[in-house]
């Protein structure tokens, strides 16, 4: 072969290799597509004898008249045999077809007209049934024994494609004597079955189902296509249980009605990156999706749903997602949303603890059940029950929302509509938001016990219980309702049918609370206490209870009743209120006619058939808010008791207190000069900082004050209190003494004579945000600095601007001028700190910065986001593509010349 052919045959199989590349590239993206993502099964009928043919009439016409040798009828009983129909079904890119029979059976004239095809993959998850009709003919003959049915692809959906028989003269022109139904599409799937399954299987059916979660996991990372883990026996798990690298889910069986997982009580067991689906309403009387007897984590990603039990007993079913026996629950992240039980919704606890300090239990339902026998109505824990022993810790970021409980407990439930051993609840940050109870208790429900020895008892230090409801729908008492919290309770002795029993009230401990916004229809807004209630106010890390609503009017903060005839719920309410607020405001209880609760009744037992009815004349103030740890705000109730309804034992607070007295003396010659003010102005001041009341001395009260039933702490720290006098003109003031002992203002007539000072102003400046996106993000910025420019010099005089006072602060008491001999009027501007050239840089964002106003008007410092315009990059994929076509050009180019050159050498020799 000469040079020249060597080269063309070069070209050739190159050419010949690169085909074969591009062609094997794209048999393999077909092959894949035709595996498919999804599982087609439907069914296919035929009627036995219906208004479309007669069967038997059909196939006996036609195959009477055939030879000797005929599969379908014998002519010397002049009947059908038994035979089959063949149903074959053609897939669109596979040799294999499906092939599935329908017998007649002629002893009993019966066709078996109904055949299934399941399991089959295709790549999309639409299909549509055409039927279609053969070359040249209207119709497809009726009396056949083999069918066939095609699936091909059509534009993002399948076409099942089937015959179109032949009708008899009676029949309807559609001709749909095949009939297609129940048409199934599912992602592909894996079994898992921990009680009967085996890891030698394969998992792809539910004969075959494996038998651990790490097998079904490793087959589902293996196939991506694998898009459910269908349980259908309880599996025993530990260590991590994440499903991480896989796009799988956990979801009951239509047919299984245990435990998806269970956590075995010497095993620890982690969730984080899962969803495990309890497949709604599917299954009655299942169990919950997990059984924990050692200690469950819940961690981020997690998401624990869709599993709703519905009775078929008069027992109530417990825990929708997590049913919990001598157990421990760590929740930290992850979400149990949409499940339902009786008893607990979203979580059952048994001798158990549940720690959340994030994540979200969320729309969770306790729905309602009675049990005729025993009279009884079941409902606890839309969202959680502690029940038998349990303990419930909410803290930092974990959130309780929008649960419901058809009874008690919307939110959470501490103890549940019978009796059990004594649960507690502890609740040191987080919000429990948006929950509903029928009866009582929107938020939270704490039961009363009939014994003794068992309580039922909540500590609540820090959080948020806001916009709760109960909405009167309930079966069970709900007179002092309880919106954000109900506290329920025994008497601890009463009576029926001829036998005593004792009972103890739960118990609710709460500090440093703010409860306002609260709504009520009937009174009691912020909180309201029946008859066997005790109720302690203390004025130590208490309460602010101000500005709720009722809608009568009347007890818009507090009500509190005696009653003798209330069941075992009779008997006389004791109280004892604090005169203060949390912050140290005065309350100044005022009752619905306007006049002051007097000293004598703000502690006592109140008579029978008697009502305390309150409303507080004052608010908290910024003491108060930078007190409130815990905010009950925005909860409503249909009856009594918006923010917190009781008929339990609640205390608010600690009970030590202090006072603070103050005495006014004057050194000015007994007013020889008569200049001494009717009476001057003393401010109580905490720390430092916080104005905590004002009141005026003159010669009525003899120029003395004391300031009674001060708290003593601010949170775990001690309050050191001082005095502040407002200015009085002409005096000079000296304070003495102390908080223990004493203050003493002495004024003494200022005879010194006050020098010409030039007047002063303030300069307003107001800081403005605009960013692209999101109106409400700051980029975590905190604060801004605004420097002060007289005359255009800096003067190292500086502003803060920060979120917490709106972005707005002023420079105050400049001089308007130099001094009285020198009037020329200084002109003051700003900028802000950090800003360049028009530009502040905050983190990886630019903002344009622009000043209006000036020092009369005030100023504005406008902030607008730069927007971030990406570099134009292709991407590597792209690149690849777009110099192919350059690169095959260079080498077969090459080759051209190549074979020139080599041509040309010939040509010489």
């Amino acid at each position: 072969m000469n040079y020249s052919k060597k080269i063309l045959a070069i070209v050739i199989l190159f050419t010949m290799v690169l085909s074969q590349l591009v062609s094997g590239l794209s048999v393999t993206a077909e092959n894949n597509e035709l595996d498919g993502s999804y599982e087609l099964s439907f069914k296919l009928t035929r009627d036995q004898f219906g208004n479309d043919e007669n069967f038997n009439a059909t196939y006996s016409n036609y195959w009477m008249n055939q030879g000797d040798d005929n599969p379908v009828f014998d002519k010397v009983s002049w009947m059908l045999k038994d035979f089959s129909i063949e149903h074959e079904l053609h897939i669109e890119g596979k040799a294999d077809t499906i092939k599935r029979n329908m017998s007649y059976t002629e002893s009993t004239f019966s066709l078996e007209g109904e055949i299934l095809f399941e399991n089959i993959k295709i790549p999309y998850d639409k299909v549509e049934v055409e039927y279609y009709n053969p070359a040249g003919a209207e119709w497809v003959k009726p009396y056949l024994l083999h069918y066939d049915l095609y699936l091909e692809k059509s534009d993002g959906k399948m076409i099942l494609k089937v015959p179109r028989l032949e009708p008899s003269d009676s029949a309807n022109t559609a001709a749909k004597i095949l009939k297609v139904s129940e048409i199934k599409i599912s992602e592909k799937t894996i079994y898992l079955d921990g009680t009967s399954g085996n890891d030698d299987n394969d998992g792809m059916s539910k004969t075959t189902a494996v038998k651990t979660f790490e097998k079904a996991k490793a087959l589902a990372k293996l196939n991506q296509s694998i898009k459910k883990i269908i349980v259908r026996g309880t599996t025993e798990v530990e260590g991590e249980i994440s499903l991480s690298g896989t796009n799988a889910t956990i979801i009951r069986d239509e047919e299984f009605s245990g435990y998806l997982f269970k956590i075995n009580n010497d095993k620890e067991a982690t969730l984080k990156d899962i969803l495990i689906d309890g497949n709604g309403d599917v299954v009655k009387d299942k169990k919950s999706l997990v059984r924990v007897e050692g200690t469950l984590n819940i961690n981020d990603g997690a998401i624990l749903q869709n599993n709703k039990i519905v009775n078929t007993t008069y027992n109530p079913t417990v825990g929708g997602a997590i049913s919990a026996y001598s157990a421990v629950v760590n929740m930290t992240g992850g979400a149990i949303k949409n499940n339902q039980a009786n008893y607990g919704g979203g979580i059952y606890l048994d001798k158990s603890t549940l720690n959340m300090s994030g994540g979200i239990i969320d729309s969770n339902f306790a729905k309602r059940l009675y049990d005729h026998n025993y009279r009884q109505y079941y409902a606890a824990g839309g969202g959680v029950l502690a029940y038998n022993g349990s303990t419930v810790k909410i803290s930092e970021n974990a959130i309780v929302n929008k649960n419901r409980s058809d009874e008690v407990g919307g939110g959470i439930s501490i103890g549940g509509n019978d009796s059990s051993n004594s649960n507690l609840f502890e609740m040191t940050g987080g919000t429990i938001e948006a929950n509903e109870a029928g009866a009582s208790g929107g938020g939270i429900f704490i039961q009363g016990e009939l014994s003794t020895t068992i309580v039922h008892k909540a500590i609540i230090k820090s959080g948020k219980i806001i916009n709760n409801k109960m909405d009167g729908s309930g079966k069970t008492a709900m007179a002092f309702g309880g919106g954000g919290i109900y506290v329920n309770g025994v008497a601890e002795n009463w009576h029926y049918q001829g036998h005593t029993y004792h009972g103890r009230n739960g118990e609710l401990e709460l500090y440093n609370a703010i409860i306002t916004d609260n709504y009520a229809k009937e009174g009691g807004a912020g909180l309201a206490a029946c008859p066997i209630s005790k109720t302690r106010i203390y004025v130590n890390n208490g309460v602010a209870m101000y500005g709720n609503n009722t809608a009568s009017g009347s007890a818009k903060d507090l009500y509190i009743l005696s009653q003798s005839s209330y069941g075992h719920h009779s008997g006389l309410a004791k109280y004892e209120l604090a005169k203060r607020m949390l912050g140290g405001v005065p309350y100044n209880w005022t009752d619905d006619d306007g006049k002051l609760l007097s000293d004598d009744k703000h502690s006592g037992i109140l008579p029978d058939l008697t009502s305390l009815s309150l409303r507080a004349d004052s608010k908290g103030s910024e003491l108060t808010k930078s007190l409130g740890k815990v905010i009950i705000s925005g909860n409503t109730s249909a009856t009594r008791g918006g923010g917190i309804g009781s008929n339990g034992t609640i205390t608010i607070g600690t009970e030590d207190s202090t006072e603070v007295s103050v005495e006014k003396k004057w050194e000015d010659q007994d007013n020889k000069e008569g200049n001494r003010p009717e009476k001057i102005t003393v401010q109580l001041i905490a720390n430092g900082k916080y104005t905590v009341e004002i009141r005026d001395l003159d010669e009525n009260n003899e120029w003395k004050t004391t300031f009674k039933d001060l708290p003593t702490q601010l949170g775990d720290e001690n309050i050191s209190y001082s005095v502040k006098e407002v200015k009085v003109k002409g005096y000079q003031s000296k304070i003495t003494g102390n908080a223990k002992d004493g203050f003493i203002i002495t004024n003494k007539k200022d005879n010194s004579v006050e020098p010409n000072v030039p007047p002063t102003r303030d300069v307003k400046v107001t800081k403005k945000w605009n960013y692209i996106a999101d109106k409400n993000k700051n980029y975590s910025i905190d604060k801004i600095e605004v420097e002060l420019y007289r005359n255009g010099v800096a003067t190292d005089e500086k502003l803060v601007l920060s979120k917490e006072n709106n972005w707005t602060g002023s420079f105050t008491k400049l001089p308007v001028y130099e001094s009285m001999k020198d009037f020329k009027i200084y002109t003051y501007t700003i900028k802000e700190v950090g800003e360049k050239k028009g530009i502040l840089k905050v983190g990886e964002k630019d903002f344009n910065v622009t000043y209006t106003g000036d020092m009369r008007k005030g100023f504005w410092i406008t902030n607008t986001e730069k927007p971030n315009i990406p570099p134009d990059k292709t991407s590597k994929t792209d690149d690849a593509y777009s110099i192919f076509p350059y690169i095959l050009s260079a080498m077969l180019s090459g080759l051209a010349l190549m074979t020139i050159k080599g041509l040309r050498r010939n040509s010489k020799n």
